[in-house]
């Protein structure tokens, strides 16, 4: 067994094997994070997690992986910024800061990973931060480094990969810092003209879903239940020549397994599962090919994994044989089920099946007639009412080549836009279609073959009160897309939507890896968060097989997962997933302090809950007011200004730009933050005023009053 831990600019766990216990089973897997505020005999502090162990103290923090109970002993690394030394180290629940001057070093644990951020106040020195890296095992070492990151490893443990860093700006915007080994250290170069404060930070963290199991996996898709917070990827199981299951597993928001399941069990060929969400019901619903070209497929509960009775979505014994099964969820419309006949009598054609969202049989209706050669993808229903859109690949008389059609789905069955064709001709080439929406703007995206390169394209349409119209001609996201270069090859492409902004992932020839770009569209206005950017892991190849999102059933515009295949040799592939945090994995709240405190007052003091994600509603409350409280919500101040002191008691400083965009009498506010792309990296601040109180007097503005500490956020 290969363990692999990965560390995405943050330390990771090891991967151990995928096991089919009940989480309530006292011997089932880890859940949740320790984190000993009691010190051990030399003072450092411990945290454990799932498969892994964290020792913070003064000289370094050090990362355990937990390799199984047949090594004799784990290895600790210890990570040491140099220059920098510690100045005061503080505990959290859920991890630890380490203050270091100009440098706070943040870990943020959970039950599956541990993610280090880095957090600049001014330039380093010889503009790099440099860690010295100590092993206490002296097998477990350096072993080299590649276009994944930095590798740690011992024959007979396992392995440590530290990816390269990003640096994220205030604005939101990323930037691939080099992350190399050098002379016993991990050296990462900030940029000259960086502007700080700077946040370097972690991008992407990596899910084993299925490792060494008994068959052959592969085809993994993957679907978000918002109501339960639970991820499902299913998959396909080749067990023989003659025996396919499709299986399941349900993870927690942060890749915790939650169990493992199979939809279809018997002894035939169950093939290329689907899967799609629908939140209202706490439904998911997983479709299958099976024997004679016949489409079934059953609910599972998001909850608690229980699977209803199997439904035959389209029989293919008393008809044509049917393929190219996809399914699309919806927040509360049920599923639509797209799949292509195979008329022996006709070119393949396209039909969309209906499943209810709690229980019922399906009825369909055939989207065209002519023929969709390849798979015709079905997107997550959107908007208001919910409307899904089918894109594929259509061409005659040849499957060699062809032009793209789409239509657009209503929750019973009319057919309102389309089928309409994309763009291109006959001669492009264009296939591998894959499609989201945000209920407003819609995203296609295929691949072209342009000379002897292929490309990601991309048509954008809007959603208008008399239908939906284009909003630009077909882009070539290749050419956009930062990092790209004009001579690579780039398909196989997987497309989602948080709620606002888009997601892709794709296959660059030569590359391991899959690649991922992040953007925004208003109005057919393509704006790119990061592009290129690697979803690291082991070196093996990976395909990509499908994307989801949080904020697509739902939840909060925060996190998407990549599900992927590996070819692990010997006719044989593992199953990975992969989440990309392209928003900032740290802290998005942070408190400045401008309070009165200590001038012998109440003054205010602030707390937070919830958080500042597109979507989400981020509450502050005030306790400890005396007088008369009012909440003011602005933009930050870079420099709080100072309004009163009383040296050398203490200072009361206004922590936000006035006037202020709004303010609420009382003690408490929420703010809900639009789930719209234009607030992407928007930064915030609010203060509490306790009116008619000591603190600072009533010369300043014709009354006393006292002021609390500034929450400051941005939202991602």
């Amino acid at each position: 067994m290969k363990f692999s831990a990965l560390i995405p600019f943050a330390l990771l766990e090891a991967l151990a094997l995928c096991q089919n216990v009940p989480s309530l089973q006292p011997g089932g897997p880890w859940q949740g994070v320790v984190v000993d505020r009691e010190p051990a005999a030399d003072g450092a502090f411990w945290a454990r997690g799932h498969r892994y162990k964290m020792r913070f103290a003064e000289a370094g923090a050090g990362y355990m992986p937990l390799f199984g109970p047949h090594v004799l002993a784990n290895p600790l690394l210890t990570f040491e910024l140099e220059g920098h030394p510690a100045r005061a180290i503080r505990l959290r629940d859920d991890g630890c800061d380490i203050e270091r001057g100009a440098v706070v070093e943040r870990w943020h644990l959970t039950s599956e990973q541990a993610e280090q951020t880095f957090e600049l106040a001014a330039a380093p020195a010889a503009g790099r931060l440099r860690l010295t890296v100590e092993s206490s095992l002296p097998e477990f070492a350096f072993r080299k480094a590649d276009a994944t990151g930095i590798r740690f490893a011992a024959a007979a443990l396992g392995e440590v990969l530290y990816t390269s860093a990003f640096a994220v700006a205030a604005d939101g915007s990323r930037t691939p810092l080099a992350t190399t080994w050098r002379q016993g250290a991990i050296e990462i170069a900030v940029p000259a003209d960086a502007r700080y404060p700077l946040l370097i930070d972690p991008v992407v963290s990596t899910l084993p879903i299925a490792v060494g199991e008994p068959g052959n996996d592969f085809g993994p898709e993957v679907a978000y239940d918002a109501s339960s917070a639970r991820w499902i990827v299913v998959w396909q199981q080749r067990l023989s020549a003659f025996d396919s299951d499709v299986l399941f597993r349900r993870y927690s928001t942060t890749g915790a397994l939650l169990g493992t399941g199979s939809a279809e069990t018997s002894g035939a060929i169950a093939a290329a599962p689907s899967v799609g969400n629908c939140d209202s019901s706490d439904n998911f619903f997983v479709a299958w090919t099976e024997a004679l070209g016949s489409i079934k497929g059953r609910r599972i509960t998001a909850n608690t994994g229980g699977m209803g009775t199997v439904v035959t979505v389209y029989d293919g014994i008393v008809s044509a044989p049917a393929s190219s099964v996809s399914v699309g969820g919806s927040r509360r419309s049920g599923f639509l089920v797209a799949y292509t006949v195979d008329a022996v009598s006709n070119l393949p054609f396209v039909v969309v099946a209906a499943v209810p969202a709690q229980s019922g049989a399906s009825n369909s209706v055939a989207v065209y007639t002519g023929a969709f050669c390849t798979a015709a993808r079905v997107s997550t229903a959107t908007g208001d009412p919910e409307h899904w859109i089918v894109a594929g690949h259509f061409t005659a008389p040849s499957c060699l080549s062809g032009v793209g059609r789409f239509a657009v789905i209503d929750a019973n069955l009319n057919i309102l836009t389309g089928p309409n064709a994309i763009s291109g001709t006959l001669s492009s080439g264009d296939t591998g279609f894959s499609a989201a929406s945000n209920g407003t703007d819609v995203v296609i995206l295929w691949k072209r073959q342009v000379l002897n390169s292929q490309r990601i394209y991309a048509q954008t349409m809007r959603r208008v009160s008399g239908g939906y119209v284009v909003t630009n001609p077909p882009l070539d996201l290749s050419a956009l897309e930062p990092g790209t270069s004009a001579s690579a090859s780039y398909h196989s492409v997987q497309v989602a939507c948080d709620g606002a902004r888009f997601a892709y992932a794709y296959k660059e020839d030569g590359v391991a890896a899959p690649r991922f770009a992040t953007f925004g569209v208003d109005n057919g206005s393509i704006t790119f968060y990061e592009g290129h950017g690697s979803v690291g892991g082991t070196g093996l190849e990976k395909s990509v097989s499908g994307i989801a999102s949080q904020g697509e059933s739902g939840g909060p515009a925060s996190r998407f997962l990549l599900v992927s295949q590996m070819d692990s040799g010997s006719n044989l592939n593992d199953l990975e997933g992969t989440f990309l945090d392209a928003f900032q994995i740290g802290p998005r709240v942070t408190m400045l302090q401008t309070g009165c405190h200590p001038r012998g007052i109440a003054e205010p003091l602030v707390t937070t809950v919830g958080d500042s994600l597109l979507g989400s509603t981020l509450t502050v409350q005030a306790a400890g007011t005396v007088g008369t409280p009012f909440m003011l919500v602005g933009l930050p101040l870079a420099q709080p200004i100072a309004l009163c002191s009383s040296l050398p008691v203490g200072t009361c400083r206004q922590g936000l730009q006035l006037p202020a965009l709004a303010t609420t009498f009382g003690a408490q506010i929420a703010v809900t933050i639009p789930l719209h792309v234009s607030y992407v990296g928007m930064s915030f601040a609010v203060q509490c005023v306790d009116g008619l109180v000591g603190g600072c007097p009533a010369s300043r503005f014709g009354a006393a009053f006292a002021v609390s500490d500034t929450v400051q956020f941005t939202v991602r």
